[in-house]
């Protein structure tokens, strides 16, 4: 008996405080419906399994035609008996795809929240559906849910997207050069196989562009300085690229092996790659090239890199 009058009492303080929530959705032109179905089922999903809450869902085709009178919404909400309605609206900006969220409040009689989210992968919106939810049941930003530990901060940010004009970083690498051509056989008239350091300051000149001033270290052959300029096919997290260095290069320990021959020249390094750029502060990549010195020996060879970028 007393166990069934504890399930009743569970069971009538859920009816009683439950809260009554109406989800506002429409059929935008900018994401699939089958997407917007899955995100909103995602959504719904979370807040159940989250708080005590009766969910219902419209769909209206003219919804961004009230979308600031909170009147209309509240009459609609009113005549459902609803405690508060969440809107939702989808926008595209270029590679950019954003979800916004807006809260209404109907016993305040105001909108209490409007966040938005960016993504630039549909199956980035399992994610923001977890976030969003969280914020309903939590009553908290983005980022206050991120400083009391509740979500992982995303550091992936617009401008990483953008890849804005002057965006500024430094790049450390490290890699591996084999000769192939020259007269001697040899890299520097030496040596056959190289390893390297490299340090270099890319600059980005534009969204699909960047500008690298880098300095080399072969060792135990050469020393360089050049400038290039590398092409982002895609600037976005992962994307593939292709560029080219030019500059000049001393050769020490030369005059040693042949005193008649130049101690350097002018290297040329075309160059292929692929670019992770994992948050806004990191970057990796791993990179092949072909370098070509025009000094006595035309020396030549091929060049693997790996290394990383901080902005």
């Amino acid at each position: 008996m007393k166990l069934f009058v504890s399930i009743l009492l569970v069971f009538l303080c859920i009816i009683v405080f439950s809260e009554n929530i109406i989800i506002f959705d429409y059929k935008p032109d900018v994401i699939d419906n089958t997407q917007k179905s899955s995100f909103i089922n995602e959504f719904n999903d979370n807040l159940i399994l989250s708080g005590n809450y009766k969910i219902n869902t419209l769909f209206y085709e003219s919804l961004p035609s009230f979308w600031h009178n909170s009147d209309i919404l509240i009459s609609i909400c009113d005549s459902l008996n609803i405690d508060k309605a969440i809107i939702f609206k989808y926008y595209a900006f270029g590679d950019n795809f954003v979800v916004k969220m807006a809260v209404l409040d109907i016993k305040e009689n105001r909108f209490t929240r409007i966040e938005e989210f960016s993504l630039t992968d549909p199956r980035e919106l399992k994610t923001v559906a977890k976030k969003a939810a969280l914020m309903i049941t939590q009553n908290k930003s983005v980022k206050e849910l991120e400083e009391v530990g509740l979500i992982i901060p995303n550091e992936q940010k617009e401008i990483l997207e953008r890849r804005n004009i002057g965006l500024k970083g430094i790049s450390f690498s490290a890699g591996y050069m084999w000769s192939t051509t020259p007269a001697d056989q040899l890299y520097a008239g030496e040596y056959r196989k190289v390893l390297l350091l490299a340090a270099s300051l890319p600059i980005e000149v534009s969204r699909y562009g960047r500008m690298d001033i880098t300095f080399d270290l072969l060792i135990a052959a050469s020393v360089a300085a050049t400038v290039g300029y590398t092409h982002i096919f895609k600037p976005t997290t992962i994307s593939p690229y292709l560029g080219a260095d030019a500059g000049i290069e001393y050769v020490y320990n030369r005059s040693s092996i042949n005193p008649t021959a130049s101690i350097g020249g002018i290297v040329l390094r075309p160059k292929v790659g692929y670019l992770v750029m994992n948050t806004f502060k990191t970057s990796l990549f791993i990179e092949a090239a072909y370098r070509v010195v025009t000094n006595d020996f035309l020396d030549s060879g091929f060049e693997f890199r790996f290394g990383f970028i901080l902005r």
